[in-house]
């Protein structure tokens, strides 16, 4: 956690300011065996603490990849993403797609006015686009 501004007048409210993440960070669930998070003060103004925040995203990297964390999250993240993507898609086709545009407003007020079922407007939408 980079506690940024941490310079001149701010000083003393940032080192306040990161005492509390660091109180926060002990009742929290470490998401990781064998690395906690830091809490770095940090200026960019003054140029202070930007090289010890990198050195601990490194010992970060580090620790997590020799552990195999960092390949594990990393093959989640490209599911994750997998998935994400593919949703995104599914949305743009079927916001583009002219038939579905004209008949969704119409969906959507028979489904307001009680008229048709949630579900029986998405099998209409569904069977359209082929899924």
């Amino acid at each position: 956690i980079a506690v940024n501004k941490s310079d001149g007048a701010n000083r003393a409210r940032a080192e306040a300011a990161a005492a509390e993440y660091l109180a926060a960070l002990h009742i929290l669930q470490p998401s990781s065996s064998v690395w906690r998070p830091p809490v770095v003060l940090i200026s960019g103004l003054a140029n202070e603490g930007l090289q010890e925040m990198w050195a601990r995203v490194e010992d970060h990297r580090l620790k997590t990849k020799k552990a195999g964390e960092f390949d594990t999250r990393r093959r989640a993240q490209q599911v994750k993403w997998m998935w994400s993507m593919l949703e995104e898609r599914l949305l743009s086709r079927l916001r583009t797609d002219p038939t579905v545009r004209k008949r969704l407003p119409e969906l959507e007020r028979a489904v307001a006015d009680g008229a048709l079922t949630p579900t029986l407007a998405v099998e209409e939408i569904a069977a359209h686009m082929g899924v």
